[in-house]
């Protein structure tokens, strides 16, 4: 995905075309429409609420990435939000999480998204050099951990 964006960025149609995007199918989209739409054409429509979080992930990484920012630093942000999703997923399979009040939920993702954050930051650099398999399995083991850890507080 940051390899398409990139791509989007310079005008290449041709590492556009390896990734099976064609430029034209993005002209006219800026910011978050163009990231919406590049996570569509690259990963598909989600059919699963995994899908969904994968897909929530990328928008929200590309949408908050900074400028200029490593590939560690992108990476540590799609971890974070993939974990947090997927922690969203687990949550929302729970009934007893569905019947909770909202303020609630919202303290739990607060102190969640914290602990995930810290997590990450702490191995960011050595998930650059993992496989994408291997960042997914982390990122899901971060939500099982995450819902556990905090689930029982809230």
């Amino acid at each position: 995905m940051l390899a398409a964006v990139e791509a989007v960025e310079a005008g290449d149609a041709g590492v556009l075309a390896e990734l099976g995007v064609d430029l034209r199918q993005l002209e006219g989209l800026t910011g978050r429409e163009l990231f919406a739409e590049l996570a569509r054409l690259i990963l598909g429509s989600p059919s699963h609420p995994d899908d969904l979080a994968v897909s929530q992930a990328v928008l929200a990484t590309l949408s908050s990435g900074e400028p200029g920012a490593s590939l560690s630093d992108r990476i540590a942000q799609f971890v974070a939000a993939l974990a947090w999703q997927r922690a969203a997923v687990q949550l929302a399979s729970s009934r007893s999480w569905r019947d909770r009040a909202k303020t609630t939920i919202k303290a739990f993702e607060a102190k969640a998204k914290g602990w995930i954050r810290a997590r990450v930051t702490q191995i960011a650099d050595v998930l650059a050099n993992r496989s994408a398999q291997e960042v997914a399995n982390y990122a899901s083991d971060l939500a099982a951990r995450a819902c556990h850890e905090f689930s029982e507080e809230a």
